[in-house]
C-alpha cells in the first residue's frame, strides 16, 4: 500500500475511534449526570462547607457529617467520609444546587 491509499484509511480510522470514544462519554454522561451518588454527595458538601468559611475539622464526625448531607439534599445513608481536602474537587461548582452541578 503506498502512502496515498494509507492516509485516507488512517483518517477513517481515526475518525470511527473518536466518534465512537464520543458516544460512549455521552452515553456515560447522559446515564450518570442526573444521579447524586455517594462520591458526588461527599465532595459537594465539603465543598459548600469550605466555601461558606467553615472549618473542616469536624469532617470526620460522623453525625455532624451525615447531618450536613441532609442539609444540603443528599438523602443518603452510611456516606464513607474522606479526606476534607476532597472539597477542592467541586470548589468550582459549590455555589450550584446539587442536581445542577
Amino acid at each position: 500500500m503506498n502512502r496515498s491509499t494509507r492516509t485516507p484509511v488512517l483518517r477513517f480510522i481515526a475518525g470511527a475511534a473518536c466518534s465512537i470514544a464520543f458516544l460512549g462519554f455521552a452515553h456515560h454522561a447522559i446515564f450518570w449526570a442526573p444521579r447524586l451518588t455517594y462520591g458526588f454527595a461527599m465532595y459537594y458538601t465539603y465543598a459548600r462547607l469550605a466555601l461558606a468559611g467553615e472549618t473542616l475539622d469536624r469532617a470526620y464526625d460522623d453525625a455532624y457529617f451525615q447531618g450536613k448531607l441532609r442539609e444540603f439534599g443528599f438523602d443518603l445513608r452510611d456516606e464513607p467520609n474522606n479526606p476534607p481536602t476532597a472539597s477542592l474537587a467541586l470548589m468550582p461548582l459549590a455555589w450550584l444546587p446539587p442536581v445542577t452541578a
